[in-house]
């Protein structure tokens, strides 16, 4: 597989109606494979029923991402979850996808900036 070809594994990280959008689309795009489903409640259950199930369901995002390994995290979470969230996944050297706001703060939109540049 070239690099060109290389499929995108992407952790979905929150499930409501846009975690949720966002699966499906990442489950239709081709390149893109979803290789886990984070939520605190039973949303990750019926978001992986309705994308047809066997994915990874995780209720704590940090263990989903050390044990997927994922290229990218798409966080669709509440926003005084957004600037953790978005720095832990850069700082592991993924991509990220993430709703607005950046985060809840100013100061911290430019925390999640400043790792977004370092990485």
């Amino acid at each position: 597989m070239t690099a060109q070809s290389k499929r995108i594994k992407v952790l979905v990280v929150g499930c409501g109606n846009m975690g949720a959008s966002h699966a499906q689309a990442f489950k239709l795009i081709p390149g893109f494979d979803i290789c886990g489903i984070v939520s605190t409640g039973k949303s990750k259950e019926v978001l992986n029923e309705k994308l047809g199930g066997g994915y990874a369901l995780f209720n704590d995002y940090e263990k989903a991402l050390l044990a997927t390994k994922p290229d990218a995290v798409c966080i669709s979470t509440y926003p005084d979850t957004h600037e953790a969230f978005a720095i832990l996944a850069l700082e592991s050297g993924c991509h990220v996808f993430i709703e607005k706001p950046l985060a809840d703060t100013v100061a911290g939109a430019e925390r999640v900036a400043a790792a977004a540049k370092k990485s």
